[in-house]
């Protein structure tokens, strides 16, 4: 935990509790009045996670020690 904060449309690899979607995303704050709330209440922010192909749905409320940003060079 304490990990920083993610700008907006960083290339992250999502390795959370869903395996099925482990891999490159962009991450984008998460809009929901929930995830906002929490920001408000805690300052942790929560993430929506797009696939950059397009083929598969997003993923939304999700925390950030879930995500690593994307470095050149990763695997």
């Amino acid at each position: 935990m304490g990990e920083s904060f993610i700008p907006a449309g960083t290339l992250v690899i999502y390795h959370g509790s869903r395996p099925d979607r482990h891999g490159l995303h962009i991450a984008m704050p998460c809009p929901c009045g929930d995830c906002g709330s929490l920001k408000a209440l805690s300052g942790e922010t929560r993430y929506t996670l797009q696939d950059p192909s397009g083929l598969t749905p997003g993923l939304s409320h999700v925390h950030r020690d879930s995500i690593t940003p994307h470095h050149r060079g990763d695997e």
